[in-house]
Parts: structure tokens; sequence; C-alpha cells
């Protein structure tokens, strides 16, 4: 099985021809690592947070992380 990296416009097009000739294109999700990375987000430093946010955080959860992951989706997806 051959892995590429393709725009989703190209992706659209891979899978209507795949279609048409009875064959399956498979997608896998890029981690949000991935994303930043090839955004040029991972260069940017993040805010720190204080102790109390912190222990906030563990205590009740990060109630961020699947909003910046949609958010940072739907940007990876324009681009």
């Amino acid at each position: 099985m051959s892995k590429i990296s393709v725009t989703p416009h190209e992706l659209k097009t891979i899978r209507r021809a795949a279609s048409k000739n009875g064959g399956v294109v498979t997608l896998r999700k890029k981690s949000v690592e991935e994303m930043r990375k090839e955004l040029g987000l991972d260069k940017i430093k993040p805010i720190e947070l204080s102790a109390n946010d912190d222990r906030v955080a563990i205590e009740e959860g990060d109630s961020f992380a699947e909003w910046y992951e949609e958010e940072l989706r739907e940007l990876y997806e324009r681009e």
C-alpha cells in the first residue's frame, strides 16, 4: 500500500476516480503535531500557564483541546 500526502481537493478527485474504477481510498488523519509542523505553527511558543491553571486543567480536563484541534483541522484543510 502506498502512502502519499494530498490536499483535500486532490483527495476528492482521487476518491472519485477510485470509486469509478472499483477502488477504495483510505485516509489517516494527521495528528495535531503534524498539522502544526506543516503550517509552521510548531515554531510558536505557547503561553505559559500559572500553577493554578495547570491544576484546573489536570483536575477538570483541557476544555480547549478539542476546540483547538477542530479549528486547526479547518485551517489545515483550507491551506
